[in-house]
């Protein structure tokens, strides 16, 4: 055997080492190229699938082999739950936004506010009042919508501003009336509960705050009606308060115009009147004592000039419980053709504070003018010549009122 291919040229059917690389080390000193990398093992079994697999839908770690789709049925229900919890979400933000609306705004302190406010802006008092708790021996004769209605200045614009809930809880509004805007706080306090869910709130001031009293004389002529902004009412019993006849009478924010409440033919209670009732107005007293109306003063002339002219009448200087009365005349035999008359008056005047007590009032009959006529025989020589003398007078003089009928009483 030759050795010429020992460090000679590759033989036939093999090529060229690889360019890059080495020259292995081994037995011999031959030049053959033999791989880098090792040898390729045998092929190997797939890894088993998990415990509790049935191998059909699990791929080996590294496979790209695309999952099997999921089952209609399942995805369906999938897809219905996801919904379902989308709207639940939903329903349960709006049901918080609603609650909150509904408890500031529809059941909230602000609410019933809102709702009172407005009644008195529309003039409906009655649905107000139902807001309101009664004050305490309040009548509620003028709490009807005919009369509120016709009440000018009511509440024309109203802006809820804030809520206080501490101690109970204030409700702050810009109220607009007769054209001139105020702050104006309404006390409020709970109530239990609405709806099972929301607080119930009520408001705490009460009509005391807005009120008009009206007070006659202690057993004066007691009206039985008045008239306030053109409409009739009956008015309660009045309650005798020292010396006073009084009644409690409650009004709402707005303008009364009250006419004089009726008397009789021959007893008034003074002029129109208007009460100006605001949003912070204390409690308002109207005093109305009885004044003698014209018929009274036309009966009183009457009766004292039949009273003067009965004393007039006299042809004598005395005349005891007269006023042409001269009991004290030096020389009375010296005065004869004696004759008394009436120049002027009388006039009426009132005296303040007795008018119509007890139905018995007092006046002062005025500027009555008396002239005596007659001879006087000045030196007691027999010569008579004429003689005129006036004088005024004054009289205090009591009238006592019994229906229609009116008697002069002379002490």
């Amino acid at each position: 055997m030759s050795n010429e291919n020992f460090g000679g040229a590759a033989p036939a059917g093999q090529g060229a080492q690889p360019e890059g690389q080495g020259t292995p080390t081994g037995h011999g000193t031959g030049t053959a190229a033999y791989p880098q990398s090792p040898p390729p093992g045998p092929p190997q079994s797939p890894a088993p699938p998990p415990p509790g697999s049935n191998g059909g839908d699990w791929n080996p770690p590294g496979s790209t082999a695309p999952r099997p789709p999921m089952d209609p049925k399942k995805k369906k229900k999938l897809t219905l739950l996801a919904i379902l919890g989308g709207v639940l979400v939903l329903l349960l933000a709006a049901g918080i936004a609603t609650y909150s609306y509904l408890a500031k705004n529809v059941y909230g302190a602000e609410g019933v506010v809102e709702e009172y406010l407005g009644a008195l802006k529309d003039g409906n008092a009655e649905k107000a009042v139902e807001l309101l708790p009664a004050g305490d021996g309040l009548d509620t004769v003028l709490i009807n919508n005919e009369v509120y209605q016709a009440a000018e200045n009511r509440i024309s614009e109203y802006r809820i501003t804030g809520f206080d809930g501490a101690n109970g809880g204030v409700v702050t509004a810009d109220v607009t009336r007769a054209g001139s805007t105020a702050e104006h706080t309404i006390r409020v306090v709970k109530d239990g509960r609405q709806n099972l869910l929301f607080p119930k709130w009520k408001i705490e001031d009460d009509l005391m705050d807005w009120s008009v009293t009206l007070d006659i004389p202690e057993n004066s002529y007691r009206p039985q009606e008045m008239t306030v902004n053109g409409v009739t009412v009956a008015l309660p019993e009045f309650k005798d308060d020292g010396g006073l006849q009084t009644v409690d009478l409650a009004v709402l924010p707005g303008d009364y115009r009250i006419e004089p409440i009726a008397g009789s033919k021959f007893i008034n209670y003074g002029e129109n009147e208007t009460v100006e009732v605001e949003l912070d107005s204390p409690q308002q007293i109207i005093s109305y004592w009885p004044k003698l109306s014209d018929d009274a003063d036309e009966a009183l002339k009457t009766e004292m000039t039949a009273w003067l002219d009965s004393c007039l009448a006299s042809t004598k200087l005395v005349n005891p419980g007269c006023l042409n009365n001269v009991p004290d005349m030096q020389y009375p035999e010296r005065y004869r053709n004696i004759k008394w008359s009436l120049a002027s008056g009388p006039s009426i005047d009132p005296v303040a504070g007795t008018t119509a007590l007890d139905e018995t009032f007092g006046f002062l009959a005025t500027d009555m003018k008396i002239t005596l006529n007659c001879e006087v025989n000045r030196g007691g020589n027999g010569k008579w010549e004429p003689f005129e003398e006036s004088d005024t007078f004054t009289e205090f003089a009591e009238a006592k009122i019994d229906g229609d009928k009116l008697e002069l009483i002379f002490e």
